[in-house]
């Protein structure tokens, strides 16, 4: 059977990583804390494993990596066995597909998730976080850079697409996602016994 990873690709404040902790709380996941030598944005900030350049080049088994505002970030092939969730970017994600396919490891799957946050709702929401305007700036075209924003291309490329007009109450909207992935499966899951029964 394989490991599945929940992939929560969008664009700077989109509310990833508020979804992911909320997802793996509800349903008792383990979120991936990937590697970067970005400094913490205030001193409980836990959505990254913290390093520095030279713990960052001695890194083993990277399957994804990424450069943002000159910080870098990576995930490992140990880091996605231990773990159901993954906030990435989507250079990331096509990055770890591909990993996976060079590989040859067929043991995991990834279900990308898409983050559809207006603007508005997202720059709001680093300001709030303590983002200077020269770091929402470069977020805001880095995402701009690497098709974060372009909802269409998300929509279209993700297994599940969460809508977040920046309303909803964070628990409301992972109880939707639950249940359409529970429904999505069972879907599949009766597709598959028809063809068996057609044989």
């Amino acid at each position: 059977m394989k490991h599945i990873v929940y992939c929560i690709i969008g664009a700077s404040g989109s509310g990833k990583t508020t979804f992911a902790d909320e997802l793996a709380k509800k349903k008792g996941l383990k979120v991936l804390k990937s590697y970067t030598t970005r400094p913490k944005r205030h001193e409980n900030d836990t959505d990254h494993t913290y390093i520095n350049n030279l713990e960052y080049y001695k890194l083993k088994g990277i399957m994804a990596s990424n450069v943002i505002n000159g910080y870098l970030y990576a995930c490992t092939a140990s880091q996605l066995l231990e773990n159901d969730i993954y906030v990435v970017d989507w250079i990331g994600y096509h990055e770890l597909c591909d990993s996976l396919e060079a590989k040859r490891i067929e043991n995991i799957e990834l279900r990308p998730v898409y983050m559809c946050t207006p603007t508005l709702v997202r720059v709001w929401r680093m300001f709030k976080r303590g983002d200077s305007i020269i770091n929402v700036l470069k977020r805001l075209k880095s995402d701009h850079d690497s098709c974060l924003d372009d909802d269409d291309y998300g929509i279209m490329h993700t297994f599940i697409t969460v809508m977040d007009d920046g309303w909803k109450d964070v628990s409301e909207k992972v109880d939707e996602f639950i249940e359409r992935v529970e429904l999505k499966e069972r879907l599949a899951l009766l597709t598959k016994l028809k063809k068996k029964a057609h044989r």
